[in-house]
C-alpha cells in the first residue's frame, strides 16, 4: 500500500500547527501575586507572537494595554472567560491625540489620533481578546481647527477598544465602555474581525 505525496504532506502539515501550539508559552498576571506579572503590559511585552496572558483574577488594571506586530497570534484571556466578574482594562488615552496643528498633520509620526485607546491592537493578525473588560476610562472628545488641508477640523475622541490597520482579530466575551469610541476601526483592517 503507497501513500501519496499529498496525503504525507498533508499529515506533515497538522503536524506542524500542533506542535507550534505545544511551544506557547502561557504567562500569567494577577494583582494578588499569584502570576508571574501584575500588570498586563508587562506580560504582553514578555509575550513572543503566539503566546497566551492569562490574567487570572478580576481586578482592575489602569494601564493602557497594547499588542503590536511582534505579537500577531497572541492571546489574552481571562482565566474565566464568559464570567461576569471580568479583570478590567482602564485607561483614558490622553496622549494619542494628534495632530493639533496643521503643520502636525504634515509628519506621518506625529499623527496618532487614530491609535487612541485603553487596549489597542496595531498592526498585529490573528490576535484573540477573550473575557476581558475594557473600559476607556470616560468619554473624552478633542477636536482642533484647520487641520487637514488648513481648512478641515480634526474631531475625535478616546476609544475603548482599538484595532489599527490589523487583521484576523477575535473579540470575544468582552464587555466594552466608557470611552467615546467603543470600537474604533482603522482602515485596512484584513482579514476580518
Amino acid at each position: 500500500m503507497s501513500i501519496s505525496k499529498r496525503t504525507v504532506f498533508a499529515m506533515a502539515c497538522i503536524c506542524l500547527a500542533a506542535a507550534s501550539s505545544l511551544f506557547a508559552a502561557t504567562f500569567t498576571v494577577s494583582k494578588d501575586g499569584r502570576g508571574a506579572y501584575t500588570t498586563i503590559q508587562a506580560a504582553v511585552t514578555a509575550a513572543r507572537a503566539g503566546d497566551i496572558v492569562m490574567i487570572l483574577d478580576a481586578a482592575t488594571y489602569p494601564e493602557q494595554v497594547t499588542i503590536d506586530s511582534t505579537k500577531s497570534g497572541l492571546t489574552l484571556i481571562s482565566s474565566a472567560p464568559t464570567s461576569l466578574n471580568k479583570p478590567r482594562v482602564v485607561w483614558q488615552d490622553l496622549a494619542d491625540v494628534h495632530p493639533k496643528t496643521y503643520a502636525e498633520s504634515q509628519i506621518d509620526s506625529m499623527i496618532n489620533f487614530d491609535q487612541n485607546g485603553a487596549l489597542r491592537i496595531l498592526r498585529a493578525q490573528n490576535v484573540t481578546i477573550n473575557g476581558i473588560a475594557i473600559d476607556g476610562g470616560g468619554p473624552y472628545v478633542y477636536g482642533y481647527g484647520c487641520i487637514w488641508s488648513q481648512q478641515n477640523d480634526l474631531v475625535a475622541g478616546n476609544a475603548a477598544l482599538t484595532i489599527w490597520v490589523s487583521g484576523g482579530a477575535h473579540i470575544l466575551n468582552c464587555d466594552v465602555s466608557n470611552a467615546y469610541w467603543g470600537i474604533n476601526f482603522k482602515d485596512r483592517n484584513e482579514g476580518g474581525i
